[in-house]
């Protein structure tokens, strides 16, 4: 992208974490030459499975916590996980970084050093500050959960859709289960 694209997205998530209370001490762009022609390729057959739907690659700008240090992250991209969530077992993004920070606290109940890659790198604590990832997700076609219903038992979206998205405790999430 152009350094206008990418100060635009710098602007957005810094405003993003300030709505949610939160402090950006560290932004750096990561990527791989491998995922990001795979997410290319992914683009281009989901918008065509989708033509007739109209949702197309549906790509969205979404907030990921992820224990896993940024050298991982590089070389692997995001992984699934090995337990299910309330939508079962998939990634879990969120619109809102609120939602990730929340899910970390209840999560490590304070007591882990979560962070510890982040904070080594900035001198931060390493109690109180994690890695939060800003991603592209193609969404597709997204099921809908009512409000509160979750499915512990997906492995998958449902039959014709692509993704799920539910909203628990008044926070938004999307679910992939495509790495």
């Amino acid at each position: 992208p152009s350094a206008d694209t990418e100060e635009a997205v710098l602007v957005w998530i810094a405003d993003q974490f300030k709505k949610a209370g939160l402090s950006v001490v560290l932004i750096e762009k990561i990527s791989n030459e491998d995922i990001a022609a795979r997410f290319a390729t992914q683009s281009v057959l989901l918008s065509g499975r989708r033509a007739d739907t109209g949702s197309g690659a549906n790509m969205q700008r979404l907030f990921h916590l992820s224990g896993a240090g940024f050298g991982h992250l590089c070389e692997n991209g995001l992984e699934m996980p090995t337990k299910a969530g309330l939508f079962g077992r998939g990634l879990y993004f969120s619109s809102q970084p609120s939602k990730c920070d929340n899910y970390w606290r209840k999560a490590t109940r304070g007591n882990s050093d979560g962070g510890a890659v982040v904070a080594a790198y900035t001198g931060k604590d390493p109690k109180t500050t994690r890695a939060m990832y800003c991603t592209k997700v193609l969404l597709g076609r997204t099921y809908q959960h009512e409000q509160g219903q979750t499915n512990k038992s997906l492995t998958a979206p449902p039959h014709g859709y692509d993704s799920v998205a539910g909203n628990c405790n008044g926070e938004p999430e999307s679910v992939v289960y495509d790495a």
